[in-house]
């Protein structure tokens, strides 16, 4: 069975040192030629690796299975088995191919990520996903197709990548779906208005081939996000998050008993003369009647309205004075 899909150790130990010695020169890309060879070579040592699963005792679907498995999974699972020297052998001369594998199609991970760098996503990160998707193609790369592998991984490299700016690009992840569709929108939308179109949303679903409500839905998810450590724009040094209210705390009116604030009013009026304390309390309404107008007390005390200006300003001031703060100070909020 293996000698009809990959070829002999001695072509496979050929194909190893002549890319070793490409290695060792920092030529790692690889011919189409090479790259024929080097993935019958894989095959060959990945079909050795189960044939030596399957001697140890796991047979069957299971052998195929663990065979795909990461090397350390696989002698996890073999480690209740005796003399598992020689797997070891045959995985550890797979795992060298396999880097040499990665290491020759690596130029492509960077041509691709190039290409998307600059879109929120830091280029390492976008590299490291590019990598790990070269392993899922080599383990689903067919070399009967004559097709190269270096054309095959740069497909799951792209998926890799996308599939990463996609998820990770926003502070709100929006599915992949949504993100795609509205790319199709935009330049539906940016092909129109150069001809001066104005499209509506009927006309945007009737081209694209799909309903109004997924058109609504998805131009719903253009928001962007602000973090609330922003700054607000003023000297003070606020942040947008100070601007924001607390709907979890209760507001100060509500806190405030109005028994204790008459209590503590009355108290601090007390240092305050007949006639001070009187038009205070006319004016803003603290007693049993309501506010009066400068004017209307002006009449009833016989003196002008500017006069009662007076008079009450006198008293604020009266009020403003630490000693008698000190009593108002639990009902007043800082600004």
């Amino acid at each position: 069975m293996a000698s009809e899909h990959a070829v002999n150790p001695t072509q496979e130990q050929i194909a190893l040192d002549r890319t070793r010695r490409s290695a060792a020169k920092g030529v790692l890309q690889m011919d189409a030629e090479e790259e024929l060879t080097m993935a019958r070579c894989y095959e060959f040592l990945v079909l050795r690796v189960q044939v030596e699963i399957e001697r140890l005792g796991v047979v069957g679907a299971q052998a195929a299975v663990l065979c795909k498995c990461p090397d350390r999974e696989i002698m996890a699972a073999m480690a209740a088995f005796a003399d598992t020297s020689y797997l070891c052998q045959c995985i550890l001369e797979r795992h060298q191919l396999r880097n040499l594998y990665i290491e020759s199609v690596m130029h492509c991970v960077d041509a691709v990520v190039s290409r998307y760098s600059g879109l929120g996503v830091d280029s390492q990160d976008l590299k490291q996903e590019g990598i790990a998707s070269l392993f899922c193609a080599i383990d689903g790369f067919d070399w009967r197709r004559k097709l190269r592998f270096r054309t095959y991984a740069q497909f799951w490299i792209r998926q890799a990548v996308l599939g990463a700016l996609y998820c990770s690009s926003r502070t709100v992840r929006v599915p992949i779906w949504v993100q795609k569709l509205l790319a199709r929108i935009r330049r539906l939308q940016d092909q129109a208005s150069a001809h001066g179109i104005v499209l509506s949303n009927l006309d945007i679903a009737l081209e694209l081939g799909v309903t109004t409500k997924q058109i609504k839905t998805v131009l719903s998810s253009k928001r962007y996000s602000v973090s609330l450590d922003t700054s607000a724009g003023t000297r003070s040094g606020r942040t947008i998050g100070h601007l924001l209210p607390d709907r979890l705390q209760l507001s100060v009116p509500s806190l405030v008993n109005e028994s204790d604030l008459r209590t503590s009013l009355a108290v601090a009026m007390e240092g305050l003369p007949g006639r001070e304390r009187s038009i205070l309390e006319r004016r803003f309404g603290l007693g049993d009647s309501g506010s009066e107008t400068l004017a209307e007390i002006a009449e009833s005390l016989k003196i002008t309205p500017e006069r009662v200006r007076q008079i009450e300003q006198v008293a604020l001031a009266r009020l403003k004075r630490p000693s008698v703060m000190k009593q108002l100070g639990a009902f007043i909020s800082p600004m």
